[in-house]
């Protein structure tokens, strides 16, 4: 019985990734809740989520909020998202100044400088963030307080999971997203030329990126 909990996670979630995927498409969902698009079957499917469905795990179930709560975010639904049973709507006045936006330019076009211009760019966005941002700091005091009383975030063996930093972890992370995600990868300009000429340039191609490079690459021998 303890397992028919991450299984019937694992049925909804096609459900959440349907609403999500077609938010982000610009199409209306469905009409039968029940019915989820092809497309968020197969992301259901992933081999990652579809193993763990059938343990008496959380990766699942933290999966599906997961996924609820980014859609109920998106939609502007922040006390949703983050409580998940109270809906909220905001909506602009008409007239109302556009609120500043983060710099936050496309990961191919940014460059070393943008990263200082996305820091200095906060301080004008945080009054617009805040009311969207206090039903999250409810969620993450909550969390704080469970620790604290907990003495961690284990709720087994504390012995057997001790929380460290992994560096191998990126690169199997790297080499799995790379296996399921090459279609994407070599679909850019120049194709698989293209995008090794790119990785090429960003790693190397000024004195900055090289050292950058080299730095991290020691680090990571180091840990």
């Amino acid at each position: 019985m303890l397992r028919l909990t991450t299984t019937l996670s694992l049925l909804a979630l096609p459900i959440a990734l349907t609403r999500l995927l077609c938010f982000h498409r610009r199409i209306r969902p469905p009409s039968a809740l029940l019915v989820p698009t092809p497309d968020a079957i197969v992301l259901s499917l992933f081999p990652i989520a579809w193993f763990f469905g059938f343990l008496y795990y959380t990766e699942v179930p933290s999966l599906v909020f997961v996924v609820l709560t980014v859609t109920a975010a998106s939609d502007d639904q922040h006390w949703l998202a983050a409580l998940l049973m109270y809906l909220r709507f905001r909506r602009a006045l008409p007239g109302e100044k556009p609120p500043s936006k983060l710099h936050d330019p496309p990961a191919l076009a940014a460059g070393f400088g943008d990263f200082f211009k996305a820091i200095w760019s906060v301080p004008r966005v945080v009054p617009d963030l805040l009311p969207s941002f206090v039903p999250y700091t409810l969620v993450l005091a909550a969390f704080g307080a469970f620790v604290v009383w907990n003495k961690g975030i284990v709720l087994g063996d504390k012995s057997n999971h001790i929380p460290a930093l992994h560096i191998p972890q990126l690169y199997y992370f790297a080499a799995f997203s790379t296996a399921f995600g090459w279609p994407v990868l070599i679909s850019g300009p120049g194709g698989a030329v293209g995008l090794g000429k790119e990785v090429y340039k960003r790693m190397f191609g000024t004195k900055t990126c090289e050292g950058v490079s080299l730095a991290f690459s020691e680090l990571s021998a180091d840990l």
